[in-house]
Parts: C-alpha cells; structure tokens; sequence
C-alpha cells in the first residue's frame, strides 16, 4: 500500500536528511530574524524604558526562536512570516497614536465602516507601500535562498536555543516589581509568573491577540448583556412637573470638539461668531469628558454611566426610556456609524429614527442632518417631545468636515495625508493643522446656530444642550500627539464644549433657571452630569440625584474628574501643562467659588 498524501507530505518536510548549512545561508537566516523581531524593536525602543525594553526584547527572541527546535528552517520562518500580515494593526496604532496597540484602538478597528477605514489608510501612503513590499521581499527571499529540508543542526538547537530560551522564561517570571511596576497595577495579587503573562501580551504578535479576543469577548459579552437586559421603567417612577403640555428638548451630541478652541471659551479666534450673538445661551467654561473615546464617553452622556461604572447603562435606563415613560414622543437623528449596543438601547425608546445608512462619503458633513431635523421639528405632534441629534462634528479629516465657505482660517491642511507626515515628522506644531481643526468649529458654529433656529420657530417652551464626547490634540508639546484615544488622555482630549439655550418661553415659565444656570457656568463640571441635568431641564423626576445638576440650585462641583482610557481603565484627571493654549481653566483651588 502506498503512503498517502498527507504522510507523504510529512516526510518530505519534516525529513532529517539535511544539507550542511553554509556561511551565507546563517546570514541570511540572521537577517529573517533581524526582520520578525523588528516590531518588537520598534515596541521596546519608542514605548518602554530601556530595562523594560530590553526584558521585552529578550522575551520576543526566545517565543521567535522556539518552533525552530521542531521545524525546519524555511518552514519555520514561513510560519512566523505568517504573522507578519497582523503589522498592520500594530502600524496603524504606532503611527496614528504614538503608542503600542490597546483594547480601545482594536474596538474602534471593529466598529469602523470601509469609508472611515479608508480615511485612515489614506494617511499612510508611503508606510502601506513600505510594508508590502517588506512583505513581498520576505516571502521571495524566504523560498529563494532558503533551501528545503534544511535544519538548524541538532547540537545548536537542543545545547544552545533550547537552554536560552528556559533560561529566558525563567528570568522574565522572576523580574522585579521595581523593573516593571505594571506589574503592581495588574497582577500583584496574582503572583509573580504572570509577569511573564504580562510580557508575552505586550510582545509582538501576542499584543494583537490577547486584544483581539478581549475585544471579541467584551463584544459578545454587552451583546449578551443587551439581550438579557431586563431594565422595565414604571411609570409611576416617572412624574412630569412641568407647566406646558408641548414641552420642547434637543440634545445635541457633538463628535471631537475641544473648549480651548471655542470663542465662548474665550479663545481669541472667532470661531462661534453665531452663537457669541446668541442670548439665552450658558456656555459651560471647565466641563470635562467621562471619557476620551467615542464607544465609551456617549453612553456617560445618556445613562448612569460614569468613567468608574461604564457599564452602568446595562443596569439603570437610559435617558430616552426615562423620557419614553415621561410620555415624550422622541426622535433620534444622527450622521454616525451605527455604534455600539447601548446606541441600539436607546434608540429603541424613539418614535422616530433617522439614520445616515446611504452611500458613506469621506466629505460627510453636518449639514446633511439639518433638513432632518428641521422636518422633524415641523412635523411635531401637540404634545411634549424630545429629539437626539448625534454629529460628526470635526472627526479626522478636518478638512473634510467643513465647506469652503467656512475655511475662515488660512493656510488649511493641502493634503490630510501628505501633511500630517510632515507635521509629526517635524515635531512641531504646525499652524495649517490648528486652522483646519478651528474651521470645524467655525461650521459647527453654523450648525447649532441653524438648530437652535428651527426651535425656535417652533414657539414653545424649549431647550438645547450641546456637549461633545471628547476633545482632540493638535501637536500641542511636549508629546506633540494628534487626534484623541490615548492610554493617557490628555487636558485638550478632556476639556469639552458644553452649552444650555433656552427658548423665551421656557424662560417665561421658569424664571429661575437664568440664574442658576449663570451661577454654574464658571464652575468645575464633568459632562457625566448631562444625564441629570437633562431630566431637570424636561421638569422630569426620577428619582436622580439634584447635586449632579447643572439646572439645581444644590448642584455640588466634583473635585475629582477622572477619565476613562480606551481599554476603559480609569485614569486621574489631565493636567493642563499651562501655557496660552487654553483661556479658561479651573483648578481644584476654585471648587465652589
């Protein structure tokens, strides 16, 4: 009987039969290691000091060298080029945020739709074209001067990488918690060997892994939770105290905003000329945000959520549930991706939903979501009602965000990609990045304005919260970091634009909301209070706490704001390094004054 395929196959792989390996064929197996280790390189070096850097380093070698005591040598270094095709999520991180791959980023990678994964990509023209040829000239290398069934010898593989690599593993269980403090933060109660656990997820390709499957298991587990959620509002834990049967509510939710650079903040550029005119308008100086990622700084806004209970909302209603029971006919609007469970939850309270589900286009604008509201506001029943209006706001690219007509601030970014490379490259702050992100606030500006217009005309009692989820870095020093979604948030990643309209004829039947409001607006907020201050606002009760309220004459000032990472670990509240960058800052010194 003969072989079959698979044994034949086995043998002819994995057969002892070798040729002895030359001069040249060690150097080139030297340089595919040089290759394989080389984003543990870039992870040791950039992100860790050198004492960490190297244990990392020394922990990569030994897992790259292990399969070549079981392998032969074109086989093994085959199969560790496999995992070359995960360096892209490693790149992307690295590049975009400075930082080694987290849970946050490997959530955002899940939830991103092709167009915003192209706004992406298309910053990294030259890198992509690096890697794939990096990638191309492996593989080729690899089956071309490596030859088949070649071993590395016995003696050199059992006496000498055998004994490195156990005596590796041994030493990393054994670190120091002075060399690593990590260590104290995760895994204190756990005992020493899972320093060694801690070191294999933060080596490449382990660090996307391990982020893979916790992100795959948290996704599975708040689908779960979603599903067996059992939240029931009574209405006879809701009550309306208010005086008008057509009361009329607007939350606006803005996307990557940040206060320093809104003229109500008492930034020197005009870039809220609209609403600076506005009366009946309190801009909030010092709110800052629950978190600074999207997928967990929202849910803080429309629930119980806070950064030290993200997943409150899984456990407590919603904002729209409340309202829903309160008897609000509710309407949700938003130009977003569709998002996470909690946004599903919500939206399930509205009457009415209006989604941006057509042709994605990487110029997606605002604008696109006026005729919905403005209809919506038309079409309103006699009864009181409540809408959520979720934007885009100045989500990268900026100058994607706005129209020339609203390109007040000149130079602008000529190339989203090109230019960003220089601006990093460089290390400096470069002037035609600030304009292009002050332009997005020039056009939200102009599309708060045109909202807070058509509730206007609706003649009731009325009233408007905007409050962005997070803020946005502009290359500020010394870090000079772009964008938002760091491990460690930054003061301009926290400190947020938040503002209360009210219609005159709110302001008629409720006269003492002007000065409370006015007595609040100097105060340290954190937009955690969005929640409550709402419910006051729509003259709802449910049993919430007064002192988290911006509309209660006992609302108490936090003198803590922590945030929430990505990975959601709570993080202390940013510093503001000083500087002129920021015209209006609290410190604690101020709490209550």
């Amino acid at each position: 009987m003969g072989y079959s395929p698979l044994l034949r196959f086995k043998k002819k792989i994995f057969s002892k039969k070798s040729k002895p390996l030359t001069r040249g064929v060690y150097i080139t197996i030297a340089f595919f290691i040089g290759v394989l280790l080389l984003p543990n390189i870039v992870l040791a070096v950039q992100f860790y000091p050198p004492a960490q850097g190297l244990i990392l380093l020394s922990l990569a070698l030994a897992v790259l060298l292990l399969p070549a005591l079981f392998f032969p040598v074109r086989l093994w270094l085959f199969l560790e080029g496999l995992f070359l095709l995960l360096l892209p999520l490693d790149l992307a991180s690295w590049l975009s945020m400075h930082q080694p791959i987290s849970e946050g980023f490997m959530l955002s990678v899940w939830h991103t739709n092709e167009i915003e994964a192209y706004e992406q990509l298309r910053q990294y023209i030259a890198p992509i074209i690096a890697y794939l040829l990096l990638l191309a000239a492996y593989f080729l290398a690899l089956f071309k001067f490596i030859p088949r069934r070649t071993w590395l010898p016995k003696r050199l593989r059992f006496a000498v990488i055998l004994p490195a690599v156990l005596l590796t593993i041994f030493l990393t269980t054994s670190v120091k918690r002075e060399v690593m403090p990590q260590f104290d933060e995760e895994f204190q109660p756990r005992g020493r060997h899972y320093a060694f656990k801690w070191l294999l997820n933060h080596t490449y390709p382990f660090d996307i892994t391990k982020r893979y499957f916790a992100v795959k298991r948290q996704v599975a587990f708040l689908q779960k939770s979603a599903s067996e959620r059992g939240i029931v509002v009574q209405q006879k834990e809701v009550s309306y105290h208010g005086e008008s049967p057509e009361m009329l509510g607007v939350l606006v939710i803005g996307e990557t905003s940040r206060a320093c650079n809104w003229q109500l903040a008492g930034y020197l550029r005009k870039t809220t000329p609209r609403l600076a005119k506005r009366s009946n308008l309190y801009f909030f100086n010092d709110v800052f945000a629950g978190a600074n990622f999207t997928l967990l700084s929202v849910p803080q806004l429309i629930s119980k959520a806070t950064p030290d209970n993200l997943y409150q909302w899984q456990r407590s209603p919603m904002l729209t549930e409340i309202l829903a029971e309160g008897g609000f006919y509710q309407g949700w609007i938003s130009i977003q991706s569709l998002g996470d469970v909690w946004m599903d939850i919500a939206r399930r309270a509205c009457n009415f939903v209006s989604l941006h589900t057509g042709n994605w286009d990487r110029d997606l604008r605002d604008e696109e979501l006026l005729p919905r509201v403005e209809n919506f506001l038309k079409e309103l029943p006699n009864e009181r009602t409540f809408l959520v209006t979720h934007t885009i706001g100045g989500h990268f690219a900026y100058t994607k965000r706005y129209t020339a007509a609203y390109a007040h601030f000149k130079p602008e970014i000529e190339n989203e990609s090109t230019s960003f490379w220089d601006f990093r490259l460089s290390g400096k702050k470069n002037q035609a990045f600030v304009n292009s992100f002050d332009n997005t606030i020039v056009y939200t500006d102009m599309i708060l304005d045109s909202i807070i217009s058509y509730v206007e005309a609706q003649h009731r009692p009325a009233f408007l919260l905007y409050v962005a989820d997070h803020g946005e870095n502009l290359l500020e020093p010394p870090d000079f970091h772009a964008y938002h979604s760091y491990d460690t948030p930054s003061h301009y990643e926290a400190h947020v634009p938040m503002f209360i309209w009210l219609s005159d004829e709110y302001k008629t039947l409720y006269p003492a909301a002007d000065s409370i409001l006015s007595s609040h607006q100097n105060m340290r907020v954190q937009s955690t209070c969005t929640f409550y201050t709402l419910l006051d606002l729509a003259r709802v009760q449910y049993g919430t706490d007064s002192t988290k309220s911006l509309l209660s004459p006992y609302y108490c000032p936090p003198y803590e704001r922590p945030i929430s990472n990505p990975d959601g670990k709570l993080c202390p509240e940013p510093p503001y390094q000083g500087g002129n960058v920021c015209p209006v800052y609290s410190p604690k010194g101020t709490v209550g004054e």
